[in-house]
């Protein structure tokens, strides 16, 4: 009984591939560079696609879930409303019918706070753009990259300039907005590796990514994640696609 519903999901993801690879996209009146797609594989195996209005605005994210090289199910959907002065982004899953995240855009189109079912966070800048407090956490920054903040976690760079792609944003962030700039600047080289190790717990997460990189663009990125507790590393590791489109 299922089938139909896989095969109409794979003829979606050629449909989404056949669009990443098709220069005429919604006409914007500027030319842009943006991600539409990013395939993981890995431990779990994923496919993130991205849609965006006219004006060059994000409006869903849409992740189907991968088993043995076949699309099965759609596992999450992101949805952004944009709004003088607001954005509300509606979470919908297998479990979840349907979180709502509502953005405040101050000045700069900056989000200054996010209320999460009547819980407030929010967020500060410098003079220059950069976000310096997500929530309670601050952040450190040195020659426009982030390199540390107040949990414990550092981060390293590339010589390579960022295009526009994050695989890690700050916590209490929207990855997809704090992507694209939401949360001010990004980091201005491209993240090499990041994690926090803590001596006393002997626990440390640690993550790093090797690029491949074509036209300036990160195309793809081994991604290694090591999770360790007292002196036993667990080692995944996943092979992602990011799949780019001029709008």
């Amino acid at each position: 009984m299922k089938q139909p519903f896989i095969c109409s999901l794979i003829a979606a993801a050629i449909f989404l591939a056949a669009a990443c690879s098709n220069p005429d996209g919604p006409a914007s009146g500027k030319e842009r560079t943006d991600i539409c797609s990013i395939l993981t594989i890995g431990q779990t195996e994923y496919l993130d696609s991205l849609e965006y209005d006219k004006e060059g605005r994000l409006i869903k994210v849409i992740t189907f879930g991968i088993e043995d090289e076949e699309i099965t199910e759609i596992e999450e959907v992101r949805t952004y409303t944009y709004s003088d002065g607001r954005i509300e982004l509606t979470f919908a899953s297998e479990y979840n019918a349907g979180q709502k995240f509502v953005f405040t855009v101050g000045k700069d189109n900056l989000i200054t706070k996010v209320d999460i079912g009547g819980d407030e966070y929010g967020f500060t800048y410098d003079s220059e753009g950069q976000l310096i407090m997500s929530d309670d956490i601050a952040l450190t920054w040195k020659d426009g990259d982030i390199i540390s903040d107040s949990t414990g976690y550092t981060y390293t760079y590339l010589p390579t300039l960022n295009p526009g792609y994050c695989p890690v944003s700050p916590t209490a962030t929207d990855h997809w907005l704090f992507q694209k700039g939401y949360f001010g600047k990004l980091p201005k080289h491209l993240i090499s590796a990041w994690g926090v190790r803590n001596e006393d717990t002997k626990v440390a997460h640690e993550f790093s990514c090797e690029y491949e990189v074509e036209g300036g663009l990160p195309v793809g990125c081994n991604l290694t994640a090591i999770h360790t507790r007292g002196n036993t590393p667990s080692i995944s590791e996943y092979r992602m696609t990011i799949n780019w489109k001029k709008y």
